[in-house]
């Protein structure tokens, strides 16, 4: 199989998204409709592949109704306080310059407020 390109990923993802709003016109069950057995919210956090090992933290203070805020920086902060991992953090590597920078931005969903940072360094 292919590599895809943008493009073409561009395009399929949105003629599926077309054609996926195309039930409502149609009549069709809603994917609410069908699966109205589940009940309530349950907590989820995406993480990459160097976070995945952080998200129990997080977890936690979703399962015991913390703030979505709150569960994130808990995560990540464990990343991020790792010497040993050298993509962010205190183990992360420099850039072209020899500088280290922050690169960060976050999200808070219930209130919408979002905030990012970009090359901040330490003077």
């Amino acid at each position: 199989m292919s590599l895809w390109s943008r493009r073409r990923f561009f395009l399929t993802s949105l003629a599926g998204t077309a054609a996926a709003g195309t039930t409502n016109l149609f009549g069709a069950a809603k994917p609410s409709d069908v699966f109205a057995t589940a009940k309530g919210t349950r907590p989820i956090i995406i993480s990459s592949a160097n976070g995945v090992r952080a998200l129990q933290k997080g977890m936690d203070i979703l399962k015991s109704g913390g703030d979505t805020l709150d569960a994130a920086v808990a995560a990540v902060t464990v990343v991020e306080d790792d010497p040993n991992d050298d993509s962010v953090g205190y183990g992360g590597l420099p850039n072209e310059e020899g500088e280290v920078e922050l690169d960060a931005s976050v999200m808070h969903g219930p209130c919408g407020g979002s905030k990012t940072f970009r090359g901040w360094q330490r003077r």
